[in-house]
């Protein structure tokens, strides 16, 4: 028997791999819901990221995770919203990625967090004006049930696994088509309330506890 976070890698396993369907299970991932959840506050030296909106992603700077887009969209996005910001939390951008978006979109308006902890990564997701995953691949998607948790509206991508994550919750775009991903931030900003509704309610099954009892009974059905 096999367990896998997703019906999404599930298939690939059977259509990559050719294991048979009847060995797999899904056991999705959870999150701390109660630390999500719970209103935190940016430690000192961050208090200046809540003094404006700002859009967030959270990601390392592979090449799956599609980073190599964000000049393009936000080159949209700030022409119509000009008080936004991006805020990119994880791996430090590539240098002539971030010479691009300065280029375009001008060197203010990029903040780069780093690899945080979660005491500052949970009050940037709380805060944020829209979460933005344009990810290429993901087994599961982890950030986007952490940002409705959170209470953030999301916008990613429509492939892999991350449909079947965020469901009805989020909002989808092509990842190949910038335009797309600008104008999926630009409507998400205007159904906010609507969406952070739809992503708590969402995001509410997604528990450790629910995981645990998931493999607990895998493992009571191989031992049967």
């Amino acid at each position: 028997m096999i367990n896998t976070v997703s019906r999404f890698v599930a298939k690939e396993l059977t259509d990559l791999i050719g294991i048979p369907p009847e060995r797999i299970r899904v056991v999705e991932n959870g999150i701390d819901q109660q630390a999500f959840r719970a209103p935190l506050s940016f430690p000192p030296a961050l208090k200046e990221l809540a003094e404006k909106p700002y859009v967030l992603t959270v990601s390392s700077a592979i090449a799956r995770k599609n980073l190599r887009i964000l000049p393009e969209v936000f080159g949209e996005v700030f022409a119509r919203e000009p008080e936004l910001r991006l805020v990119h939390a994880g791996s430090q951008l590539p240098d002539q990625l971030r010479d691009e978006f300065h280029r375009r979109c001008g060197c203010e308006r990029l903040i780069e967090l780093g690899r945080i902890p979660d005491e500052v990564l949970i009050p940037a997701y709380q805060k944020a004006a829209v979460f933005f995953f344009p990810s290429l691949y993901e087994g599961f998607g982890l950030p986007v049930i952490e940002a409705m948790a959170s209470g953030t509206p999301v916008v990613c991508s429509n492939t892999t696994s991350l449909p079947e994550v965020g469901g009805e919750a989020a909002l989808y775009f092509d990842p190949s088509d910038p335009s797309a991903g600008a104008a999926g931030i630009l409507e998400a900003l205007g159904r906010r309330d609507e969406l952070v509704a739809m992503g708590f309610e969402r995001s509410k099954p997604y528990t450790w506890q629910r995981s645990l009892e998931g493999h607990l009974k895998c493992y009571d059905e191989l031992l049967s």
